[in-house]
């Protein structure tokens, strides 16, 4: 496996949504995509638990999760709203938690029901309007999803603004650290007789008289002095 190539999970791979996922990247270049499907067997997203098992500390070989599973049965979406609600909502929160932590792109599949059925064809901007208790769970996932992504759009930006900050600053320590070291004595350049300049201090020795010192001078005493007297 090339250095380039992707790395995916798929998740819900015997659904058919997920075994059609799955078909279409067998005629894909292996050289491009390495795809590992799983199921509830083997990931129920329900429970935090597998999903941290599944991704945790994959950053870096995992590229992207691709999740293809749902409660998909209309009918029983209705009947049981609240289990419908905690795997088409619930549970892509979670996926979508543990995929922003691992630093792992998620693409979670919707369906057309988040819509009413008036005015198609239906864009990514289009108005939503489900009619039943699948597309309402459905649509609650697409913004929860939605949500995550801009959560992790905000810790990237932070991300590069706190590296641009500090790159600026380890620049600037570098540049003074070189200048430093340039200037450093004695200079190897120095020119040839010229003796190079050494590092050295001066101590400064001050006296201070005590106040009132000076009175106990006699100023009449005669002054001496060794210049000599003309004849």
């Amino acid at each position: 496996m090339s250095d380039d190539c992707l790395n995916i999970i798929v998740i819900g791979c015997n659904g058919k949504l997920g075994r059609d996922l799955m078909e279409l990247f067998e005629y894909e270049d292996k050289q491009k995509f390495f795809v590992h499907g799983v199921d509830i067997e083997d990931c129920d997203i329900t429970k935090k638990d597998d999903l941290e098992n599944l991704l945790d500390g994959t950053k870096g070989s995992i590229s992207n999760v691709i999740n293809c599973s749902a409660m998909t049965d209309v009918d029983s979406c209705e009947i049981y709203p609240d289990k419908a609600f905690k795997i088409n909502s619930e549970a892509v929160k979670m996926l979508a938690d543990v995929c922003l932590k691992n630093e792992i792109h998620l693409t979670h599949i919707s369906t057309d029901y988040v819509f009413d059925g008036m005015n198609p064809p239906y864009m990514s901007d289009s108005k939503t309007n489900p009619l039943n208790e699948y597309g309402r769970t459905k649509l609650e996932g697409m913004r929860e999803r939605q949500r995550e992504r801009e959560r992790g759009r905000r810790r990237r930006r932070r991300e590069a603004e706190k590296e641009r900050r500090f790159g600026r600053r380890s620049a600037q320590r570098r540049a003074i650290g070189e200048k430093t070291e340039a200037d450093a004595w004695p200079r190897e350049d120095a020119a040839p007789g010229i003796a190079p300049r050494k590092a050295g201090f001066a101590v400064i020795f001050v006296a201070f008289f005590p106040r009132g010192s000076a009175g106990n001078v006699d100023k009449t005493a005669p002054v001496r002095s060794n210049v000599p007297r003309e004849a």
